[in-house]
């Protein structure tokens, strides 16, 4: 048993990413040491003792990394059959949330369990990407490079569907030197794909959590287009999201306040992103020194949406762009590494949760600065929130064990 115990561990060990490892768990060691001096003040101004919501934190990154480690052992077949029983759960809880959610700041996206306030909305980036995956990968053609169909590879009940969604293939028959253009049906597993997530899109605008919205959109393009869907139906798809942003501005008044304030600068609104840009002026280059920081307790925000403002005033620019230089590393090997599997179901996992880790630091950089307008959107590890802790650390398993080398 020992010895089979170390083949194991050796076998996994030689075959995972060690530097992406290395990489990720500093990333969470980081977060550790930072949530001190993003939370105390946070804790403080609610008349609680100034470590709880830091210990908190800690907890769940100890637990986080135990969850990535875990992810990584899992085969192929375990993750399709967790992450889909994880993406039901998570609609039938965000269900529950419209019934007995806790209602913050106007949004109903949390539920008590155990006296625990839990986001069911965190956990769909993780499970809808597979979900997503999945559907698109059934129909990858491996040869032609397409999504494509046979009439042999669609049950029967969805083969009425196929005429919606056209992939073309227009490519040379070698014996004739001919163009040939084939009409390759995929409208039926791309339909439930959309249906899946139209559904959880819907549902997040309801409570309403547009930036968790928008995160999922982007997820999902991503692998549309890593999967070869055609050029005119990406563009097709671009145009129903232009309409959908524009009737979202039109009927949901959060999404209209915050487009609003970042364009004509709401007083009120606004207020907390002016402080932001203070706190990151103040800082400089190489920060006050941690726990230093004095504009950070103006910052309503400061231990989740902003919490890079804090980090910017107290560690300097420079801390918040070793930050950044680290998600991109680790994210661009694993996309590089996920190719070489051939695999296109792992291949628009680990594209699709790469881009969508990519896109929440972006926004999250970007709203601290001003450059966007504020979306909710944490910063991976670093944001304090335990749904969000843990949602980072089932994306970064999942990437971590569909881009481990062959043995």
């Amino acid at each position: 048993m020992k010895g089979s115990g170390t083949i194991f561990f050796r076998r996994w060990y030689t075959s995972i990413d060690r530097r992406s490892m290395f990489l990720l768990i500093l990333l969470i060691v980081f977060g550790m040491i930072f949530s001190p001096t993003a939370t105390m003040p946070f804790a403080v101004k609610r008349n609680m003792p100034y470590l709880l919501y830091a210990k908190h934190h800690i907890v769940m990154a100890f637990l986080a990394i135990v969850i990535i480690l875990i992810t990584t052992l899992l085969h192929e077949e375990q993750v399709k059959f967790l992450m889909t029983l994880g993406y039901m759960l998570c609609l039938c809880a965000m269900l529950l949330t419209f019934v007995a959610g806790v209602e913050i700041k106007g949004a109903r996206r949390w539920i008590k369990v155990f006296g625990l306030s839990i986001q069911p909305s965190e956990f769909l980036k993780p499970t809808m990407s597979v979900v997503s995956a999945y559907f698109l990968s059934k129909q990858y053609d491996v040869t032609s490079g397409y999504l494509s169909k046979s009439s042999n590879q669609v049950p029967l009940y969805l083969r009425p569907l196929s005429r919606f969604f056209v992939v073309r293939d227009n490519s040379f028959d070698r014996s004739s030197g001919a163009k040939k253009t084939r009409n390759n049906n995929i409208a039926p597993y791309i339909f439930l794909s959309c249906v899946f997530v139209f559904l959880s899109v819907f549902m997040l605008l309801i409570q309403p959590d547009f930036g968790m919205a928008l995160l999922l959109i982007i997820c999902y393009f991503s692998q549309l287009f890593i999967a070869g869907i055609s050029l005119a139906s990406v563009f097709m798809m671009l145009f129903g999201s232009g309409c959908f942003a524009c009737l979202s501005y039109v009927f949901l008044p959060h999404v209209r306040s915050r487009v609003d304030t970042f364009l004509f600068g709401a007083q009120e609104a606004s207020y907390q992103i002016s402080k932001a840009l203070q706190a990151i002026r103040s800082g400089g280059f190489f920060g006050k020194g941690a726990g230093n920081g004095t504009i950070k307790q103006t910052i309503p925000d400061m231990h989740a949406d902003f919490v890079l403002s804090v980090m910017s005033e107290e560690f300097g620019i420079i801390s918040c762009l070793v930050i950044f230089t680290i998600f991109l590393v680790i994210t661009t090997r694993a996309m590089i590494r996920a190719l070489e599997t051939k695999n296109m179901f792992k291949i628009l996992i680990v594209f699709g949760l790469s881009i969508q880790i990519l896109a929440q630091v972006f926004v999250s950089f970007g709203s601290s600065m001003g450059i966007i307008p504020t979306k909710g959107i944490t910063l991976p590890f670093f944001s304090y929130g335990g749904s969000s802790v843990l949602s980072a650390a089932i994306s970064f398993g999942l990437i971590m064990c569909f881009t481990k080398s062959a043995q």
